[in-house]
């Protein structure tokens, strides 16, 4: 009797560690992860949009956003009088937790449909916006760069592009 319960005890054990590997990336890492987030200058407007263009999250810099691990993005920069940057955030590779589901194929459909399997690059992104200088003269062309704000609160630039004519 002894060696029965010891045999049942052995099974509980095993089985329990095996359903402890399933889908440890995302137990251990978790489906999200920061991205830091600034500018210089700072307080420049910040959109980030997953690749299929869905708007994910906006703030203004410096910030931190926290994005799903799944998903690949833009994050878009822009301060009036700057030239805006766009940095793309992508899944790069995939998080050393994940091959800790030893060959468990429930673990690794877990891990992927969360998208936890994955990280992303960069986890910070710093840019150094430039100032647009007007150059003028006959035959040069100026550009007046808009903010305007929806009726959601949400800024929507624009740029509308001007040609200096001779004053009389």
């Amino acid at each position: 009797m002894p060696l029965k319960v010891f045999a049942c005890a052995g099974r509980i054990a095993m089985a329990c560690a095996f359903l402890g590997t399933l889908g440890c990336a995302t137990i251990l890492t978790g489906t999200s992860a920061p991205v830091s987030i600034n500018s210089s200058p700072g307080s420049a407007t910040v959109e980030i949009k997953r690749t299929d263009g869905i708007l994910v999250e906006q703030g203004m810099t410096p910030m931190t956003a926290t994005l799903g691990k799944g998903k690949e993005y833009t994050v878009t920069i822009s301060l009036d009088g700057y030239q805006t940057q766009t940095v793309p955030v992508l899944k790069a590779g995939l998080e050393p937790t994940a091959f800790c589901n030893l060959g468990g194929i429930v673990g690794w459909a877990v891990d992927f449909s969360t998208g936890a399997m994955y990280k992303l690059e960069p986890t910070s992104i710093n840019v150094e916006l430039k100032q647009v200088t007007a150059q003028g003269g006959e035959g040069s062309v100026l550009y007046a760069f808009l903010t305007l704000v929806d009726e959601d609160g949400r800024p929507q630039h624009g740029a509308v592009e001007m040609t200096p004519v001779a004053a009389d």
